[in-house]
């Protein structure tokens, strides 16, 4: 939310904003960073090995339907349009 609410003051002229925009980026950046390799590390390791592989094969057809459900809804599409108006205005 401090991303697109720094984003839409750059849009609207404040200059200043500019650093505040990078600043959220870069530490957003890094939180998916650390979130994704504890995913990879950790919490795939357990399921690989402690689930059924019926529940592994439940988990990951429901992980289907969630990606397939958010590019219908163009969620991706919503932040590349904005990284995309990032990168202009910067």
């Amino acid at each position: 939310q401090l991303l697109e609410d720094d984003l839409q003051k750059v849009k609207n002229g404040e200059d200043e904003a500019k650093i505040d925009v990078i600043a959220n980026a870069v530490s957003y950046t890094d939180l998916l960073n650390r979130h994704i390799d504890k995913e990879d590390s950790v919490v795939y390791k357990f399921a690989e090995n402690g689930l059924d592989s019926s529940i592994i094969e439940e988990i990951n057809a429901q992980c289907e339907a969630f990606e397939k459900d958010a590019e219908e809804k163009q969620i991706q599409e919503k932040y590349i349009t904005l990284l995309e108006e990032l990168e202009a205005t910067l």
